[in-house]
């Protein structure tokens, strides 16, 4: 018999990043009936360049500053320059 793989829960709320350079912008989003609701949004100017600095210090920023915005979903999806593909 074949084992089928677990469905995998669809999360309903979700952290949007995009990163520009050393910009960030940064929502979280819900997903409800099929359309999708901001609750929140911020962004800030990064330090570090993302790119070429140590990705330890990078990581650290940012998460101070998704602690300052009291963010703590779990669940991301990240948009990054093409440039940077």
């Amino acid at each position: 018999m074949i084992k089928r793989f677990p469905k995998k829960r669809i999360p309903s709320t979700l952290l949007a990043l995009a990163l520009d350079g050393n910009r960030l912008e940064a929502s979280v989003v819900r997903r409800t009936n099929g359309s999708l609701k901001i609750l929140q949004s911020f962004s800030a100017t990064l330090s570090l360049n993302p790119l070429n600095s140590d990705p330890e210090l990078v990581g650290r920023e940012l998460r101070n500053h998704f602690e300052q915005a009291g963010i703590k979903e779990r669940n991301c999806i990240v948009c990054i320059p093409l440039g940077w593909a």
